[in-house]
């Protein structure tokens, strides 16, 4: 970064940026943004004197407050690796492996990076254009084409269909790094976690944090989307020269699987690319854990609620916002067991093999509901509850 650290240790930067502060993580090249009381609390952990950086408004957190954000940091990797410790894993966000970038992949990002700028909205809008247009020629041999994909659907295309959504999720991630790259010069660690209970690929582009240019770090969140969306059109075109054969159906179910993937990536209500677009353009750090601590105080202390100092539109359009995605998390977990279900059913597991495994799955869920209750009221106590 150009900017001076106003703090540097062996494994942490810290730089100040208006009236917050962005906290580099060295060895895993991950960037946290956080407020002046959060600081306070991280400085005193690592046994760092704060006085000279911390602004003179910053109250200190009660001891209460402090030990939510100690996990916090412990999480992120700010105070160490504590994941051996920890007495039960969250299944809602749990990391399996994880790589460095490596010369390859820095290859690799480099080439897309190319072709992404200043190239890359004029390939995707044509490819776009196109599809539609030949969807719009020929619906017939579209739409027959899905039904009997979907009509057809054994475990054997299942099967293939999981195997199809590796590349495409992999390709994903790499667009959100070469963007990253492209803005910062750097993106930190891709891998592999459970979302939710579900295997799902991330990366780590933190760095979009120090973008000062909110629509260029919306970039960085949206094209993952683009290259889904690019893929889509790619092979709805192609599938129109090889329509109902075995090419044409894979073509077809590359296709909607990444229109599906993109759009599903759109959804605002959970830490998807649609959210971190949303949380970049309004500018708003902590937007999700702020919006659900609202929604919080509504049920909680609805008085607290209107003693916030925001602006009532924007209090509103929070708090609901913070309902629905406190009501999607469950629809989360909802989607899971019915992926589970549907494994099942395809596997022919039935009769009491079938209800101990979704019991067994159930009960999985359930405790990470209960557990994502109690983190949230945390976060509710971390954000609400110093307003008298």
């Amino acid at each position: 970064m150009a900017a001076q650290a106003v703090i540097s240790t062996d494994t942490l930067d810290i730089y100040r940026q208006g009236d917050s502060y962005l906290v580099h993580q060295k060895k895993a090249n991950r960037f946290v943004r956080m407020g002046g009381r959060e600081l306070l609390v991280l400085l005193s952990a690592l046994h760092l004197n704060a006085e000279n950086i911390l602004p003179e408004n910053a109250d200190p957190l009660d001891s209460e407050q402090e030990e939510i954000l100690v996990r916090k940091f412990h999480a992120s990797g700010l105070l160490g690796d504590t994941e051996k410790s920890k007495k039960r894993r969250d299944l809602s966000d749990l990391i399996l492996c994880s790589v460095e970038q490596r010369p390859a992949t820095l290859r690799i990002l480099r080439a897309m990076e190319r072709v992404m700028f200043p190239l890359g909205a004029a390939i995707l809008g044509a490819f776009t254009i196109a599809a539609f247009v030949l969807m719009f020629l020929y619906p017939q041999t579209y739409l027959s084409g899905y039904n009997a994909m979907i009509s057809g659907m054994t475990p054997l295309r299942l099967l293939l269909l999981y195997v199809l959504s590796l590349p495409c999720a992999i390709l994903h991630e790499l667009a959100h790094c070469a963007a990253c790259y492209h803005y910062t010069g750097g993106c930190g660690k891709i891998g592999l976690k459970l979302y939710y209970g579900i295997p799902a690929f991330f990366s780590d582009v933190s760095g979009m944090y120090t973008i000062g240019d909110r629509k260029k770090a919306a970039v960085v969140a949206l094209s993952g989307v683009a290259s889904n969306l690019l893929l889509f059109a790619l092979f709805t075109i192609i599938y129109v020269f090889f329509p109902f054969s075995a090419a044409g159906m894979v073509c077809l179910m590359i296709a909607g699987l990444n229109l599906g993937l993109g759009l599903f990536n759109l959804i605002p209500l959970a830490r998807f690319d649609g959210y971190w677009a949303i949380k970049s353009l309004s500018g708003i750090d902590n937007l999700f854990d702020k919006a659900v601590s609202m929604a919080f105080c509504l049920v909680l202390r609805p008085r607290t609620l209107l003693r916030l100092p925001i602006a009532p539109m924007k209090k509103i359009i929070m708090t609901a916002y913070g309902l629905l995605c406190y009501f999607f998390s469950y629809y989360l977990w909802y989607l899971f067991l019915q992926v589970i279900h549907s494994l099942l059913i395809n596997w022919q597991v039935a009769g009491i093999p079938y209800y101990c495994v979704m019991s067994v799955f159930l009960f999985v869920a359930l405790l990470n509901v209960v557990a994502s209750i109690r983190k949230h009221i945390k976060t509710y106590m971390l954000h609400c509850r110093q307003v008298r």
